[in-house]
C-alpha cells in the first residue's frame, strides 16, 4: 500500500509539471500584420507562433477614415504559419485595419491606418494602436493595468501625446475615466473591475491638434 501511494504521488507531481510547461501566454509582440496595396487590392499577412495558430482566432474588419465607404468585415485564410487575406475596397485613401485575435482566454486587439493609393504619408499621423492588459484575462475585482502603445507611419513610437482611458459597464453602473500616464511612449493606467460582464473600453487619443479614438469591448470573467 505504501509504495501505491508514494507512485501516485509521483505522477501527479508530473502531470502538473506538464500542464505548466504547456500552459502558453500570448503576447502582443507575437502577432504582427504587414500590408501591400495595388490596384484597388489590399493584401494582408498576420504572423503568429507557429505552435499556437491552430489555437487562435481572427477577426478583421476596415473601414475609411477620410471618405464614406462601408465598414468591410474580412474572412482571413489560415496556413500552417500564418492568416493572410485580399481584399478589394471602394475608394483608395486612409483605411483603419483592426484585428481581434483570441487565444484561449486572452483577446489581443490592434489596430493599424494605412494610406492606400497615395505613398506620400504623414510622418506625424497615427499608423497603429496597440492596447494590452495585465492581468490578460482580465478578471474582476482584481487591479488590472491598461497599457497603450501609439505608433506613426514610419512604425516609430509616439512619445508625446494625451492619451485618456475611458471604460463603461452600464449594466454594472460603472464608468472610469483618467489620463494615461506616459513613461517615454508606453502610456498606461489602472483600475479595478468590480463585476463580470462586458466593458467598452474607449482610447482618446489627442496628438498634433487632433482628436483620435477607439473603442473595443473587452470581456471581463471571474
Amino acid at each position: 500500500m505504501k509504495r501505491i501511494i508514494t507512485l501516485l504521488c509521483v505522477i501527479l507531481l508530473v502531470s502538473g509539471c506538464s500542464d505548466k510547461a504547456n500552459s502558453v501566454v500570448l503576447k502582443k509582440t507575437d502577432f504582427n500584420a504587414s500590408h501591400e496595396y495595388s490596384k484597388k487590392e489590399v493584401k494582408g499577412i498576420i504572423k503568429l507562433p507557429k505552435d499556437i495558430i491552430d489555437k487562435t482566432k481572427l477577426k478583421i474588419s476596415m473601414s475609411m477614415l477620410d471618405g464614406k465607404a462601408e465598414n468591410i468585415k474580412i474572412k482571413p485564410q489560415k496556413s500552417q504559419e500564418n492568416y493572410s487575406f485580399t481584399q478589394k475596397i471602394p475608394k483608395e485613401g486612409t483605411w483603419s485595419i483592426k484585428y481581434v485575435l483570441t487565444y484561449k482566454n486572452q483577446t489581443i486587439i490592434k489596430k493599424y491606418v494605412e494610406k492606400f493609393g497615395n505613398k506620400n504619408t504623414d510622418k506625424k499621423k497615427i499608423k497603429s494602436i496597440e492596447l494590452s492588459t495585465n492581468p490578460e484575462p482580465v478578471v474582476s475585482h482584481r487591479d488590472t493595468m491598461f497599457n497603450v502603445n501609439l505608433f506613426n507611419n514610419d512604425n516609430r513610437i509616439i512619445k508625446d501625446a494625451d492619451v485618456i482611458l475611458q471604460i463603461q459597464n452600464d449594466d454594472a453602473n460603472f464608468i472610469f475615466t483618467k489620463k494615461m500616464k506616459n513613461t517615454d511612449g508606453n502610456y498606461q493606467a489602472n483600475t479595478l473591475l468590480p463585476s463580470t460582464g462586458t466593458y467598452d473600453v474607449t482610447v482618446h487619443i489627442n496628438y498634433k491638434d487632433k482628436h483620435t479614438m477607439e473603442t473595443i469591448q473587452l470581456p471581463v470573467s471571474k
